[in-house]
């Protein structure tokens, strides 16, 4: 049976589609939604009329440390290394999951574990990176480099509805959650060094959405953008048009992607984002 060179694994707060998973060869570790004491590795449908009552009820489960060993063995089987590439290790349990299944493989199956300091698809950009790289016969130490380089040119912005969900969770305070409650305003939130932290504020949706769009147009060149969405596909894929007519980036360059249960499930519905790669140098 012949060896392959390096296989990347990420958990799937990363938001890739399936389909862009299966054609770079990434192994996804779900990281799944509970609901009144049961898991659901599907999440929670924010479309739904009771989105709302149900997510008061969810929170999230991080992957555990069996789960990442069995996709490592996966791996083993016809590959020679792994990186793994989690979210922020600031954002929940799941590096550190990763860091101690590598330990159960050590030595005979290398395992680099690399913390994204993101999300959504602040990792996924990532990870794509990285698959590409492993696709074209890169080592594992060339991998790991690339995406600390590639996690100093990443961005992700976006906006919520409440920010009640977020304080529920602990991922941002009760004091930011107050003041960004203040006059019905869209909390706009940033990732940054590997944390969500507050960003601006915008009156209205609308306004929101423009203040997204100029985010991107300051950043000047940029490499990738992904538009993210928690249940607003139709307006998602509007502003997608919109920032490629504007960024004069090909279609293939701007993303659209739903921001999965166990992102959503902290953010709430209606949340709206992009994260984006800057050009090298």
């Amino acid at each position: 049976m012949s060896t392959l060179g390096v296989c990347v694994i990420t958990d799937s707060t990363c938001d890739l589609p399936a389909e862009v998973c299966d054609r770079l060869g990434v192994i996804v570790v779900p990281i799944a939604v509970e609901i009144d004491g049961a898991l659901h590795a599907d999440g929670v449908d924010l479309s739904s009329a009771d989105a709302i009552e149900t997510l008061a009820r969810a929170s999230t489960a991080q992957p555990s440390i069996d789960a990442f060993v069995n996709a490592l063995r996966q791996a083993a089987g016809d590959h020679a290394s792994a990186v793994v590439i989690t979210h922020s290790a600031k954002l929940g349990g799941t590096f550190e999951s990763a860091r101690a299944a590598a330990a159960v493989l050590a030595p005979a199956f290398p395992v680099t574990v690399v913390d994204s300091g993101s999300v959504t698809m602040g990792l996924g950009f990532a990870v794509m990176r990285a698959a590409e790289m492993a696709q074209a016969g890169a080592s594992a130490e060339e991998i790991a480099a690339e995406v600390a380089d590639q996690r100093g040119r990443t961005e992700v912005v976006f906006f919520v509805e409440t920010l009640e969900y977020l304080e529920r969770g602990g991922r941002i305070g009760r004091a930011a959650a107050l003041i960004g409650g203040a006059l019905q305003l869209k909390p706009m939130l940033r990732i940054d060094e590997g944390q969500i932290v507050p960003f601006d504020r915008s009156r209205t949706r609308a306004r929101a959405i423009d203040d997204l769009a100029q985010f991107v147009a300051d950043l000047g060149i940029i490499e990738r953008v992904a538009v993210l969405h928690s249940s607003t596909p139709r307006e998602a894929e509007e502003f997608a048009a919109r920032l490629r007519r504007e960024t004069g980036l090909p279609n293939d360059r701007v993303m659209v992607t739903r921001i999965g249960p166990a992102v959503a499930t902290h953010i709430g519905p209606g949340a709206m984002g992009v994260a984006v790669v800057d050009l090298p140098g």
